[in-house]
């Protein structure tokens, strides 16, 4: 059982968790008025290789010129539709997995009862707020094994939540999950324990992973079988709802795992980029690639190893998924895989600090997957830049 908190520590633990949120819609307001023309909905990054549904004509989407967008623009379009019915899916690139991540885009509907012109800012509110309660979460994990509540501040720092801060996407909403789920565990909370394991695959499908490990306990595994076929029949009636309307969604099942890898390895990104500059990022993308291996090689190690522990379960779990269900195309840069990274990182991270493991291996794997994201960001830093110079 976890310490309880101070008024000084939980005072400064709820510094940790909300001033990181302000200094992210200061950079939102920043980047949005210098860089965008004030348009808002660029923070959704859409592309002009794709049509804007004729329902949002009256927002102005803000579209990036030669370019397919991310994948923030299909939940941004259905936010404002989150129906899997609705003819709102014509318009994405891939129906049956956009919706199988309803969660965040569900909430921001639902949060304002379905206001258009709200719809955006409430996706936007409510995705920081999944940070924060990450953040705070990590913090009080931190608390406990007997470290500063500053390490709370991991959270803002993993691939998936800086990715959501640029491109607004929804990785982070299960490493929040994943957080809290940790958190539960070691605090005996069975209430969150099980809301996280239902809630994790409406944020990502593979959020499955999380109730697979909670359920692989040998004292509880019967018990914990039959809870979970409980937990998870409103996700499956949900995703066979998104089947039967828009088929099954494709899995990217190489024939071994780590062909994937392999290919990107042997299939660098090039850029057209003066010389320098070029080759510069080609050894960041080769860094952060390597970092990734080592994340998946750490964790299988790690999880093996203290698999009787549900949060290095989970790591394991994840890792696992990382290696075998992702497509060639995911790991030709880290904006991909570094968002399917994060809950095996963050789940690394915790389950060291409550083992009593004092390695910073998962911190330093984190920090060079970061370093290229936030290299990415280099247009916008540049545009600011030259404004205010």
């Amino acid at each position: 059982m976890a310490p309880r908190l101070l008024p000084a520590a939980r005072w400064w633990l709820g510094w940790v968790a909300l001033l990181p949120p302000l200094l992210v819609l200061a950079w939102w307001t920043l980047t949005v008025s210098i860089n965008y023309g004030g348009n808002w909905t660029a923070l959704f990054c859409a592309g002009d290789r794709f049509r804007v549904p004729p329902e949002l004509a009256w927002e102005n989407v803000y579209q990036f010129p030669a370019s397919f967008g991310y994948d923030g623009q299909a939940y941004h379009y259905i936010a404002h539709q989150p129906w899997p019915w609705s003819a709102m899916a014509k318009w994405l690139d891939a129906p049956a997995l956009r919706y199988l991540r309803i969660l965040l885009p569900g909430l921001a509907y639902v949060a304002v009862f379905g206001s258009q012109p709200w719809v955006d800012w409430a996706y936007r509110l409510i995705g920081l707020g999944f940070a924060i309660l990450g953040a705070w979460w990590l913090g009080q994990l931190a608390l406990a094994s007997g470290r500063s509540p500053n390490w709370g501040l991991v959270f803002y720092a993993s691939p998936a939540a800086l990715i959501f801060i640029d491109r607004m996407t929804v990785d982070h909403v299960l490493c929040a999950l994943v957080a809290g789920f940790a958190w539960a565990v070691i605090k005996g909370r069975r209430r969150l324990e099980q809301l996280a394991v239902a809630l994790a695959p409406f944020a990502r499908e593979t959020g499955l992973v999380l109730a697979v490990a909670w359920a692989a306990d040998r004292q509880e595994a019967r018990a914990r079988l039959v809870r979970l076929a409980q937990l998870l029949w409103p996700w499956l009636g949900w995703a066979l709802l998104v089947i039967a309307l828009h088929g099954f969604p494709s899995s990217g099942v190489r024939r071994l795992p780590g062909l994937s890898i392999l290919h990107a390895l042997a299939n660098p990104s090039s850029y057209s980029l003066p010389a320098w500059q070029g080759v510069g990022l080609m050894c960041l993308d080769f860094l952060a690639l390597a970092a990734a291996c080592a994340t998946i090689a750490g964790v299988l190690f790690y999880g093996i190893k203290h698999r009787g522990d549900p949060v290095a379960r989970a790591a394991l779990a994840f890792a696992l998924i990382a290696l075998v269900f992702q497509k060639d195309e995911a790991w030709l840069h880290v904006y991909n895989y570094g968002r399917l990274l994060s809950p095996a990182l963050v789940c690394w991270i915790v389950s060291c600090w409550t083992q009593g493991c004092r390695s910073s291996i998962p911190l330093l794997l984190m920090t060079l997957l970061d370093l290229r994201v936030i290299v990415q960001w280099a247009p916008q830093w540049i545009g600011i830049w030259r404004a205010l110079g």
